[in-house]
């Protein structure tokens, strides 16, 4: 089975693909893994807007943005939008003032980044490139800032980090997969998975696939 080009890296045989849970594409591709492996590793349930791919020269990561937050924000883009044509009739109804120009000039600006936000939470993925060379972080289709890439020789250590949102009434525990570069900068591979072991697996794939030492970290 050959790859399907993806991004920097092009394509290649692919060694294993899953997106629910592991090795079962490795099983159904003829992938030889060993008794303890498979017994860690069946246990991982990666969540359903992520999908990881194996390939000869580099794995690829994709996390979709869609979720349940993206219903919620597009109701409140509809009740917005509303909102906002409703005072703009209100407005050219009668002799518009210099402040309510003002003020439907900046309706019209937050107007058009709600909608931009709500669709590029409905088409957009994350796609994390990894190869022995770079780690490529990507978003689209849809533009959005913040495209990163790493050169290895600046990556000493990848580690998951526990983060814990407490409030008076609830307390929310999410996982992110991090990455500490030689200069000590410390960023963000994976951001806001509630489940930990599917980050500690894509941690050891990474740090397997580029030969990195696993290392403790005292945020982990």
């Amino acid at each position: 089975m050959k790859g399907q080009h993806c991004g920097l890296f092009g394509s290649g045989g692919v060694v294993c693909k899953f997106s629910i849970y592991y090795p079962i594409g490795c099983i159904l591709s003829g992938l030889d893994v060993r008794g303890d492996q498979m017994d860690a590793k069946q246990k991982i349930e990666l969540p359903r807007h992520v999908s990881i791919d194996f390939y000869d020269d580099y794995m690829h990561i994709k996390k979709r943005w869609r979720g349940i937050s993206t219903i919620f924000l597009t109701i409140f883009s509809l009740i917005w939008l509303y909102g906002v044509t409703l005072f703009t009739i209100d407005i050219f109804s009668h002799e518009p003032e210099a402040m309510n120009m003002l003020i439907g000039l900046f309706l019209a600006v937050m107007s058009w980044f709600i909608f931009y936000s709500t669709l590029s939470n409905w088409v957009n993925s994350t796609d994390v490139f990894v190869s022995k060379n770079v780690v490529e972080i990507k978003f689209g289709p849809v533009f959005w800032p913040g495209n990163k890439r790493f050169e290895l020789d600046d990556v000493k250590q990848f580690y998951v980090k526990t983060r814990i949102t407490s409030s008076a009434k609830s307390r929310q525990v999410s996982y992110q997969l991090r990455f500490i570069e030689k200069n000590d900068n410390d960023m963000v591979l994976i951001e806001g998975s509630a489940i930990k072991e599917y980050l500690l697996f894509v941690e050891q794939e990474i740090e397997k696939h580029l030969g990195i030492k696993d290392v403790k970290i005292s945020e982990e």
